[in-house]
C-alpha cells in the first residue's frame, strides 16, 4: 500500500453493525438459513478490526443478541463515547419493514412481535439517537434490507449539521434479497478489488462503491439500491487503494 491512507482513520472511526438472520417470531420473520455459512457482516467487522479500529469503538450485535433493548442500550452508549471530527458507521442486515399508512420504515430487531410495531427497531429513533448523542462529524449508513432505502427518505426529511452518507440495497418501498450482494459489494470496495473502481483511477471512492452496488443489485437482484449524501459529507471519500 506503500503511503497511501483512506480518508477514514481507524483510531477516530466507530462502528456499530447488527446482523439478524433468524428471529424469535420466526413464523412472521422468516430466517436465512443460507446465508449463515458466509456471513459477511461478521466479515466486514472483522475488516474494521483488522484495519486498527479499537475494539472498544466496535459494537456487533448478532442474531438473537439483537433485541431491541440491547440494540438500544448499545447504540446510544456507542455514540456517546465519540468525540469531535469522529467517523460513525452505522450497518445493519435482516429484514426491514414499512408501515403504509404511518410511511415509516423499521428494522426487524430479533425480538420484534408481529402484532406490534412499537418494539421494532424505528428508523427515526435512529436517527434521533444519533442527532441527541453523537459527538463527531459523520455519519455513514448502511443498510442490506428490505425497505431500506427508508433511511435516505427519513434522512432528506432532517433538520441536521451533521454529514451524513447514506447507502441501502433496495428503494424506500421494494424489498429486497437474502443474498449478500450488497454487502458483498461493500466488502470488495473496503478491500480494494479492482472490481468496484469503475472509473479505473486505482482508488476506491464511496461514490465508486455506491456506484458498484448499484449496478450489482440491479444486475443480480433486479433492486435499485440508493445513495445520498448531505451537508458536505464527501461522495469521493476514500476508501480504499486498488490492491
Amino acid at each position: 500500500m506503500g503511503d497511501y491512507h483512506p480518508d477514514w482513520n481507524p483510531e477516530t472511526t466507530w462502528v456499530f453493525a447488527v446482523g439478524i438472520l433468524e428471529w424469535e417470531n420466526s413464523d412472521t420473520w422468516a430466517s436465512f438459513p443460507d446465508a449463515m455459512a458466509g456471513r459477511f457482516d461478521e466479515k466486514l467487522v472483522d475488516f474494521f478490526r483488522f484495519q486498527g479500529v479499537p475494539d472498544e469503538q466496535i459494537i456487533y450485535l448478532q442474531d438473537e443478541e439483537a433485541t431491541l433493548e440491547e440494540i438500544q442500550e448499545n447504540l446510544i452508549e456507542l455514540l456517546s463515547s465519540t468525540s469531535e471530527d469522529d467517523l460513525f458507521i452505522l450497518y445493519f442486515a435482516g429484514h426491514g419493514d414499512w408501515d403504509s399508512e404511518s410511511g415509516e420504515y423499521y428494522f426487524i430487531n430479533y425480538d420484534a412481535n408481529a402484532e406490534d410495531r412499537d418494539n421494532y427497531w424505528s428508523v427515526p429513533s435512529i436517527f434521533d439517537d444519533i442527532e441527541d448523542n453523537f459527538n463527531g462529524s459523520q455519519v455513514l449508513l448502511l443498510a442490506d434490507c428490505c425497505f431500506s432505502g427508508g433511511l435516505i427518505d427519513e434522512l432528506k426529511q432532517r433538520d441536521t449539521e451533521i454529514a451524513y452518507a447514506c447507502v441501502s440495497s433496495a428503494y424506500a418501498h421494494n424489498s429486497s434479497t437474502g443474498d449478500w450482494t450488497f454487502t458483498e459489494s461493500l466488502y470488495k470496495g473496503l478491500l480494494g478489488n479492482p472490481v468496484v473502481d469503475l472509473d479505473g483511477d486505482r482508488i476506491i471512492t464511496l461514490y465508486d462503491f455506491a456506484r458498484y452496488a448499484e449496478l450489482e443489485m440491479a444486475f443480480i437482484e433486479e433492486q435499485k439500491s440508493m445513495f445520498l449524501t448531505l451537508n458536505d459529507f464527501d461522495p469521493q471519500m476514500q476508501l480504499a487503494r486498488v490492491s
